[in-house]
Order: structure tokens, then sequence, then C-alpha cells
């Protein structure tokens, strides 16, 4: 196996792809039901026991497209019930069928089916896939899923695991080889000195903790540890880039590899073999080095925006005071009057006497400015605005001129005045120590008066209030995407996201992706067509008063609505669980892993260790600790587990990975458990939502951000968590303030569960400009609730009355078939980058809301997604039943946050994470948690529903749909924790028989 993944293939996801599917008695009716040609290829077989195996096979083949291998134990039950139904007078047969009469049985499935039996042609074919896989993500498991993709779209039957996994394997090993052998011919230099110096058996671990440690915040002493380590990465970095630029590795490897970095511990990177811990630092040092310089940017950006937002407030502060002045001066205008009353009738007065006594009531400095006053003319705030930068001139610049020095600014030649400036700035600040060239077309003509000094007769420019103009030139820049940072992951051009041109052809025939497959033409006329007969048929059904929902008023032609659905959110705890006795949180973990096996998805870090099997108890202490947020320390402290071994056990074990592919066993565990069918929300396609849960952290880092909402004056994150019929499939931690709709797309893809949604409800934060085309495009249904419907339906659509009276409802502002259809290769780039892990959807969208406004791709794709939504917008008037499946979806996903918070209450609701990848692997570790709590109770629930089934109680079948999985009433999360091996069997069976169920 390739030492560039260590997933095992002997995990419960391999094995229930290849092991028989479990049917249950509905299931059985359905898939061993036969029709005339199935019946007619029946009776070509003489023997009892092969016409049985052939119905069992094709059932199986029709629930997965496998040709399996199996024991006649593991079907028992299904031949029970096919020679029942089939052959109630032959006796069943308690033998494993040869494998002649099985391959003869498989190729009549085969022919029914229109699937191939997998060849040598389709062997190279596979080859080919699992290289270009390869080349997007060198993991085992996503390479593994694309080979299986494939085929299943090829119409080819899946060969036995040993073909796949000799494929997914020569395509690893062979990348690993090349990899190897340029690394070792490239890296020279100073970059090896580094690197090897850093991997030495018997170097300090120091280095890499300045490498993994990035700034936690934005302070002056952060910012600098940053700037340093910038300082020292430079020559390194440049060299690094080179290598991988040269080794053709795709960005998605390279954020690949550097995760693996930074999940091993510095022990276990110096256990690695030279050749694969090269790959894995080299990768992480251009990372870090973009993520070095994505800081630095976002310092200098919050920087500026901190001392504008204060140099507003002390404008407006400034303002009311002059404001109170100037009105108490105004007071003294009556006594100006009465001396220019009295000196007009003294001819003897001089002018200028009579100007000193005016003087001495209202000072000269103070006539125009009250003169305005009275005439209700505003004060100026830029004036004070300009005073602030001026009077905190030495912190401005203590804090921004170091950033503005360091960053790369490269601007777009379209600005080359912007840029020749930036450039010489930089120059001669760094030799003179102030800027000396002004150039003063740069300055906006409103502006120029607050930039330069006081002399009337001579006015310049200062040269500090000049630099922060510059500043904030530069900011308007990176906000209009003209500005970029070459080296960074967020302030990159466009293109840098997005595939090649040269490679977007083949790419198109080798993703597989339906909508690649379509023509432009095809497509346009098809979301043309169905959104026209849509505004027709809602029309028709709003003018005959068949939508009780919404109302047309002739008088005013508007619509009146009603469309708030009162579904309420699921009841949690529901009262059946409370007659059952209490189990704490490690028997409940431990019981369910007896079901799912997920322990076996724990491997070691090194191959050479995988055969070593890890205490389970260990790793569920470390799951337990990090879930709840003890953290290990405290977990050994209050539980029978040792520090040591604790510690020991997550550095071996714990990895994202590992987590992943555990949480992943539970979910698909709990998919196919019998009352898995009775969450079915659509009978169209599995509805799932997505919604994010602020969690407060204890300690700062760059993911912890302000949301004075549910934080205060405290920082915290969002867990953005997957929900599919309340099971929790995937999670994403994001900061706080981080918009919810860029994250939607990246969950949802990355998803690597058996337990997969095709329509995905949000609430409004779910939803940009993008989402519902970048949806559709990849397979999937939009369905968010919007908290105002009405405004979005109002910029979609206008309501007029026409003489037919059919017609009510068209398009505010048609769609632009024509631009779609001239810029849809553009777009279909945009996608297969997505789609290639060229970049993700958080980093592309921000880039998108961030672009030039008037280019045309983004405006085509603007459209493609306003012809999606205003479909959804139609069928959300239409469909009651679409409005109460998205609030169901919904609620399901506040029912699991429910329980979310009490484990995370368990030890006083913070996470204690530092860093990111701290703080995603206690998000796991939680999630893994709340998977067997609910895997636990849809285990029991399955059971009830099994026992009433054979009992026909029909009314407790109605009763059991009702009841959500997702409840702890009967769990304990507290108290001292004993991982001791408990010798009490659970019986689910034995539970079922002693529920009294409500009707």
């Amino acid at each position: 196996m390739s030492l560039l993944s260590k997933y095992q293939y002997d995990t419960v996801e391999y094995r229930d792809l290849y092991d028989p599917p479990h049917f249950n008695e509905n299931d059985r009716n359905y898939f061993f039901n036969l029709n005339d040609l199935e019946t007619s290829t029946l009776k070509q077989f003489r023997i009892v026991q092969n016409k049985a195996h052939f119905i069992l096979l094709l059932g199986y083949f029709k629930a997965k497209p496998v040709t399996l291998t199996f024991t006649w134990g593991m079907v028992k039950s299904d031949l029970t019930h096919i020679y029942a139904r089939y052959f109630p007078k032959a006796r069943l047969i308690r033998k494993n069928l040869n494998k002649d009469a099985k391959s003869n049985i498989y190729q009549k499935v085969f022919s029914l089916t229109g699937f191939q039996r997998f060849s040598e042609q389709h062997q190279k074919r596979l080859h080919e896939q699992a290289d270009s896989a390869v080349a997007i993500r060198a993991d085992n498991k996503t390479v593994f899923d694309e080979c299986v993709t494939y085929l299943n779209q090829q119409w080819i039957a899946l060969p036995a695991l040993s073909r796949i996994q000799s494929i997914v394997s020569q395509a690893l090993n062979k990348e690993e080889e090349r990899l190897i052998t340029l690394f070792n011919r490239q890296l020279k230099g100073s970059i090896k000195d580094y690197i090897t110096a850093l991997l030495a058996p018997h170097q300090t671990t120091d280095e890499f903790r300045t490498l993994r440690n990035q700034a936690k915040d934005f302070t002056f002493g952060e910012i600098s540890r940053e700037l340093q380590d910038k300082q020292k990465l430079e020559p390194i970095f440049k060299q690094a880039k080179s290598i991988l630029e040269q080794a053709r590795i795709s960005d998605g490897n390279i954020s690949f590899y550097s995760d693996m970095f930074q999940n091993y511990r510095t022990s276990q990177l110096k256990q690695f073999s030279p050749a694969k811990a090269c790959i894995y630092v080299v990768s992480f040092l251009c990372q870090r080095y973009g993520y070095i310089n994505d800081n630095l940017t976002n310092g200098f950006y919050r920087g500026l925006r901190k001392y504008g937002q204060s140099a507003s407030q002390y404008s407006d502060k400034q303002i009311a005071k002059e404001a109170s002045r100037l009105g108490k001066q105004v007071k003294k205008v009556s006594d100006v009057l009465h001396v220019l009353a009295s000196g007009a009738n003294d001819e003897t007065m001089l002018a200028k006497a009579l100007l000193n006594k005016i003087y001495k009531i209202l000072p000269q400095s103070d006539l125009a400015s009250v003169a305005d006053f009275m005439e209700k003319v505003e004060l100026d705030k830029k004036q004070f605005i300009w005073q602030y930068y001026s009077q905190n001139k030495a912190t401005i610049r203590r804090n921004l001129r170091r950033l503005f020095l360091t960053l790369e600014f490269e601007i777009d030649k379209a600005h080359f005045e912007l840029a020749n400036q930036v450039n010489l700035a930089k120059q001669e600040i760094r030799q003179y120590g102030e800027i000396k060239t002004i150039d003063e077309e740069l300055i906006r003509n409103s502006d120029l008066a607050y930039l330069q000094n006081d002399d009337q007769y001579n006015p310049t420019v200062d040269p500090f209030l000049f630099e922060c103009y510059l500043y904030r030139k530069v900011l308007q820049a990176l906000d209009n995407d003209v500005c970029y940072i070459h080296h960074s992951h967020q302030y990159r051009p466009l293109d840098d996201y997005l595939i090649d041109r040269a490679d977007q052809k083949q790419l198109s025939s080798s993703m597989s992706l339906p909508m690649l497959k379509v023509t432009i033409s095809e497509l346009s006329a098809g979301l043309k067509g169905l959104l026209e007969e849509q505004m027709k048929n809602t029309s028709k059904r709003i003018n005959q008063g068949e939508n009780d929902y919404v109302i047309y008023s002739d008088q005013t032609n508007t619509i009146k609505w009603s469309l708030s659905v009162k579904n309420p959110v699921p009841t949690v705890n529901n009262r059946v669980f409370e007659q059952f006795e209490q189990i704490g949180i490690i028997e409940l973990m431990r019981v369910v892993n007896q079901k799912t096996n997920f322990f076996d998805e724990f491997t070691h870090f090194q191959s050479k260790y995988q055969r070593t099997q890890p205490n389970l108890n260990d790793i569920l202490a470390c799951i337990l600790g990090n879930g709840t947020n003890f953290g290990l320390y405290k977990i050994a402290n209050i539980s029978d587990r040792s520090f040591n071994d604790l510690r020991a056990a997550q550095a071996n074990y714990l990895r994202m990975e590992t987590l992943i592919a555990a949480n992943d066993a539970i979910s698909n565990k709990t998919a196919s458990l019998p009352i898995f069918e009775y969450y079915q929300i659509d009978e169209h396609g599995q509805h799932g939502s997505i919604d994010g849960q602020k969690f407060e952290c204890r300690f700062s880092s760059l993911m912890a951000r302000y949301s004075p909402k549910y934080f205060g004056q405290d920082k915290g994150v969002s867990a953005m968590t997957l929900v599919l019929n309340h099971i929790p499939a995937n999670s994403k931690i994001i900061s706080a303030d981080d918009h919810e709709s860029h994250h939607i797309f990246d969950l949802l893809y990355n998803n690597t569960s058996d337990v997969k949604p095709d329509i995905l409800s949000t609430d409004t934060h779910g939803a940009n400009r993008y989402n519902f085309a970048i949806l559709h495009f990849f397979g999937y249904q939009f369905a968010p609730r919007y908290k105002t419907f009405k405004d979005h339906f109002e910029k979609m659509f206008q309501v007029e009355s026409t003489e037919d009276a059919e017609q009510l409802i068209s398009m505010r502002v048609p769609i632009d078939w024509e631009l779609i259809t001239i810029e849809w290769e553009n777009i279909c780039r945009l996608m297969i980058s997505l789609g290639q892990h060229k970049t993700s959807q958080s980093v592309l969208i921000k880039k998108l809301c961030r672009y030039k406004s008037n280019t045309a791709t983004l405006k085509a794709l603007v459209e493609y997604d306003r012809a999606i939504k205003a479909q959804y917008i139609l069928d959300y008037i239409d469909s009651e039943t679409l409005r109460r499946h998205v609030q169901r979806a919904l609620n399901r996903g506040e029912a699991f946050h429910q329980l979310r918070r009490v484990i995370a209450e368990t030890n006083g609701k913070k996470f204690r994470g530092s860093h990111h990848a701290e703080l995603t692997l206690w998000n796991e570790c939680a999630r893994l948690i709340a998977n067997c709590v609910i895997h636990y109770n849809a285990q029991i629930l399955s059971e009830l529903k099994e026992f009433n089934e054979d009992n026909g109680i029909c009314e407790n079948l109605e009763a059991l749909k009702r009841i959500s999985p997702v409840a702890w009433f009967h769990i304990n999360f507290s108290g001292f924790y004993s991982f001791a091996d408990s010798e009490n069997s659970h019986d689910f069976s034995a539970l079922a028989r002693t529920v009294h169920l409500e009707a």
C-alpha cells in the first residue's frame, strides 16, 4: 500500500459495500419481486437452488451493482423468504452456491439490468480514471470512491474488492514513486539543509512549533511573530514553490499533504521515510507561507478598518462638542448686533475699533462657523477624521507601516499610477522614513484640502496623511479585486483559483458530472421552457383560487401572502425514552461499537503498526475528553485512565481521517436500520439541511472571532453540520463572523459517508448569489427558507393583470439566456475547478463576491442562479408540501443542535482548542459522540418497529414515526468515568418487548 495514505481497506464502509445488503420485509417484497422478463429468465434454470439464488442475486444487484461474495449463513433470512414465496414445497438447501453456477447467474443478471461484466478493457480505463483521481487528491478513500462512481456511471458491475484495491494501490504507488524520484533530484541547497535539520532525530521541536503555530489574533506581538516567520521562510518558500511546480502537484494534493504534516506529531513525522516526510514538509511550507501572507494582509486590512472606525467615532464626538460650543456662541450674536447698531450711530468710531469690540464678544475664528451653524450647514466630518489620523501618527505608523512594507502588492495594470506610487512609496519610506514623491492625481479633488498643511500661500500635501490615504487606496483596490497578493490563499487573482483552460476539455470528459454532458442549448431551452410553464401554472392556480395561501388583489394589483408553515420542532427526549434505565455514555459508545465496528477505523499513523490493536478504552476516553471539552488531562483525572496512555493513543490514532471514517461508519449503519425509512421527508429524494451553531472559545485563535449577539465581549466559532434524517453526516468549523453560505457546497461535496442528500435546505444565511447555480450544476436541489420571502419574490417577479387573466406572474428582469450561452464554457470552468479541488467554495465565493461586477462570466453565473432560484420560488409558492418539507428538514437540524449543546455543556460549553486543527478535531469528536447517541436510539426504535410489525400493531407503528432518535433523557454524560469492560450484553429485542407506545 502506498506510503502517502494509510486508509485500510478492511473497514466498515468497504465491508458494507461488498457484503450483501440488509433487507427488511418491505425490501424483500420489493427487490425480490420479478417482472415478466425476469420470470421468463427464471424458467431457464432447472435446479431449485439455482433459481432461488438467481432471485437472490438479482435482488441484491438491483440494490447495489456489485458482484458479491458471501456464505450461505449471511443470506439465510433472504433465502428463507424466497423459498417461502416462490418454492414453498421445496426444501431449503443449506450450502453455498458453486462458482460456475454463480458466474452463470450473474451473466443473466447483467443481461437483465443492462450492466456489463468487468473486463480487462474496463480495467485499463479504470487505471486511467484512478491516475486522474490521484492527481487531484492522493487519498485511498477518495480514489476508491472515484473508481466506484465511474463504474456505476458506465454501467459496469463492480468487480471483486481486491481488483479495485489493486488498481487504487498501483495508482498511489506510481504517484509516490514519481514524487520520490523528483524530490530526490530537486531537493538541494538551503531547503534540503533546512528539512534535514528539521527532521534530525535529536533536533528540538521548537522549529516545528514555529511552523505550526499561526497567530492567535491580530495584536502587535502576534503580528510581529508572523512577520519574523515570513522573513525566515521566504527564501525556503521560493525553492519549495519551484519544486511543487515542477512536480505538478495539484492544489488539492498540496493541501492534503500539508494536512498530514499538521495532523502528525513531531516524533511521528521523524519516523517516516525521509522522502515521504519531505513531501509533507515542502507542501506545508508553501501552505504556511500562504497563510502568513493571509494573516498579514488581514492584519493590515483589519488595522486600517479599525483606525477608520475610530476616526469616524472621534469625528462624531468632535462634531457633537463643536455643535454644543457653537450653540452657546449663537447666544452672543444678539450682543454683536447691539454693538453694530450703536456703532452705526457713532460716526467717530473707526471700523477697526468696531471690529475689535465685536471680536471680544465673538472671536473672529468663530464668525464663519456660527454663521454656518445658524444656517444649519452641517459640520465637516472629514476635517475631524483626518485630524484623528494626525493625532495618532506614531501608533498608525507603528502598526500599519511594517505590514505595508512587507506585503507584496501586485496591482492590476489598468491602475498603473497606483502601482507606481505604491512601489515608490515603499522605496522612499525605507530610505527617508517618509514619502517624498506624491502623485496628487491619485487624490480626489474633494479630499485634497484635508491632506494639505495650513500654509495658505503654499499648501503642500502632508507626507503622513498621504501615506494613510495611500493605505486606504490599496485597501479599496483589495476590496475591488484589482490588487493581489500572489503568494496567499485569499488574495490571489481569480484565474489562480481555476483550472487551466488547456485542461478543461479533458477534465470535462473524465469527470462524472451529468451537467458536463449536456449542451448549453439543451440546458437553456429546458430551463426556459420549465420556467415559463411554472409561471403560467402558478398564475393559473392563484387566479382560480386553488392556492389558499396566495391571494391576488385586482384593486391594488398585489399579492397577499400566508406561506408560513408552523411545523413544531420535533420533540426531543420523547417520553418513550423515560421507560429505559439510565446508561452511561461510555457504555453506550461501547454498545454502538459492537453494532457498527467504528473502532476498526482507528488505525495507527505508521503502516508497520497497523496490525497493532489500539486500546478501545483509551480511544473512547480520548473521544469523550475532546468532545465534551474536558481535554485529556482532566478526563484522566476523573476516570480510571492514565494521562500518558491517553496522550499516546491520541497521537497515534486520533486524526481527522480516522475520526471522519469512524463517523461515517456509524452514519452508514444508522442509515441501514429499519427505522430509517420512517425519517424520509420527500419521496423524490433525500432531504437534508445545513445550519451553523455558535460556540464560545476559551482560548484565542484566528478562527475565534467576535459575535456580540452570541458571545458578548468574547470570541467564538460556528460549527456547521449537514444533517440528513437526524444523522449528522458531515461537519465543519468556521469563524463566527464568516458567512455560512460560503461553506454549503464544501460540506456537501466533501461528505464521505453514504448518507447523501439530494435536496438541501438552509435558513436565509445559507443563500447567496451563486449557491442555486453551484448546487444545481452538481446535481443537488437547493431549497432555502427565506426569512422575508416576500422581498425575494418581489425582486424576482412582478404581478400584472392581463386581459386573458392567465399570465399573472412574470419576471421583473428577464433571464439573459444569451449571456449564459455565451459564457457557459467559463461557467463550466468555475464548476470544474470546484469539482477538482482546485479551490474550495469558501475561498471562491469570497473571491467572486469581491470580483469586478462587470465581468461577463460572473454576470452569466448570476443569471444562471436566478433561473434556478426563480423555479424554486414558484415551487415554494405553489406547494405547501415543499414548504413543510423545508421546515421539517431545518427542524431536524435544530433538534441535533440541542443534543450537540448538551454534549458541549458537559464541561462548560466552551471550546478549548487553540488553533484550527485542534478545534476541528474536537468538533469531530463531539459529532462522533452525538452520532453514537443517535444510533443507539435508532437501534432501540428499529427493534420497536420490527416487534410491532411482527405483531401487526399498526397504531404503534404510526406512533413510532413521530419519535425522534435525538434524545438523551436516558443517557448519563457526567460523573466518574469507568472504562472497564462491561460484561452486560445489550439486548435491544428484550427492551422492545417491554416498551409501551402511546398511539
